[in-house]
């Protein structure tokens, strides 16, 4: 059997974008307003954050709320869709956020915020849809994902019982995902989470250092994970991520981190799809079939993009790719206060 999956990366509340991505996608509104495939045995696939950033938040959530619950789509939680959930969740005993409300967390959230403080109820079933959803999806020999596929960080969080059968967060177990503020090191738990939701870090070189966005110096960074590691003379700088040019020395990848991405490219023939690192350009760049980024900053004046794949008997056929150009970043207001949970 022949299907076609429309595979989305990350949306960030840019609601009119992603109406756009589906109207060229063919998709067409049914009698409700919900999005529908343009033939049989297709359907969207979205691999998470689908908040914060934008203006559209509840939009966003409602078209692929409709879609997964019409049958027309398939969604996965993203890390801010997980940090959501803790943001607005009390720990059963000591009747704190999972995630603190400080200053950088509230910024990083405003967006959605503003929405959720206005309507409060809405906001409610919202947090509650974002928290049901699953951390990562197979489907015909296709795997989904936000950040990293990591079969142990699968296996952690299952012989833990904090995801289930169907790769949902227990209900009962968000507080087993906090992070451990008193505590040098967290629990195996939090870490595998944090590895499939937000990637793999690796040590810089000795005496290499940049400056985060929050004025943090920082020697870790995240690898980017699904480079070439058999690329002639590969570079530092084309496998580390959101580090500053200028804080690269221009030195080749040691063999340890070309090693680290093999052994990260350990997919037993699945080929992985996976949004969240903030690549550039209208279209996604395949630098290997197994691992594939979709998302295209469509938060940072770049596009949001769709790979549409053909999968014959459990095997990819073909690939193309489409996207719309996003409209200028939004820039929320001042930090507000945070509404009593």
């Amino acid at each position: 059997m022949i299907k076609k999956y429309d595979i989305i990366g990350d949306i960030h509340g840019y609601g009119e974008e992603l109406k756009s991505l589906l109207d060229k996608l063919g998709y067409k509104q049914d009698a409700n307003g919900t999005y529908v495939p343009p033939e049989p045995d297709r359907m969207a696939v979205f691999t998470g954050d689908y908040i914060d950033r934008g203006r559209e938040n509840f939009e966003v959530i409602n078209i692929v709320r409709n879609m997964v619950n019409a049958g027309h789509a398939r969604a996965i939680m993203g890390n801010h869709d997980l940090n959501a959930g803790l943001f607005h969740t009390l720990h059963p005993e000591k009747q704190k956020p999972l995630r603190k409300h400080d200053e950088k967390n509230v910024r990083q959230h405003q967006a959605y915020l503003d929405e959720h403080n206005a309507d409060l109820e809405q906001g409610e079933k919202n947090i509650a849809w974002l928290k049901s959803l699953p951390v990562c999806l197979e489907l015909d020999g296709l795997r989904f994902v936000h950040a990293m596929w990591d079969a142990p960080s699968l296996d952690c969080l299952r012989k833990a019982g904090i995801m289930l059968n169907d790769n949902t967060i227990a209900p009962d177990r968000w507080h087993d995902l906090e992070w451990q503020r008193q505590k040098p090191e967290q629990t195996p738990e939090f870490e595998a989470i944090e590895l499939l939701t937000k990637g793999f870090e690796i040590q810089l070189p000795l005496g290499v250092s940049f400056m985060d966005g929050d004025g943090h110096k920082r020697k870790k960074a995240r690898l980017k994970w699904w480079a070439n590691p058999d690329k002639p003379d590969l570079m530092l700088h084309e496998v580390v991520l959101d580090v500053p040019p200028e804080s690269i020395p221009d030195m080749r990848a040691s063999d340890e981190i070309k090693n680290e991405i093999r052994r990260l490219q350990q997919l037993e023939g699945n080929t992985v799809f996976f949004g969240h690192y903030w690549q550039r350009g209208e279209h996604p760049t395949v630098e290997t079939n197994s691992a594939i980024c979709i998302d295209q900053s469509v938060a940072k004046d770049g596009h949001l993009a769709a790979a549409t794949v053909t999968v014959e008997d459990g095997q990819m056929q073909n690939m193309e790719f489409t996207s719309v150009k996003s409209r200028p970043p939004f820039v929320p207001p001042p930090a507000k206060a945070v509404s009593a949970l």
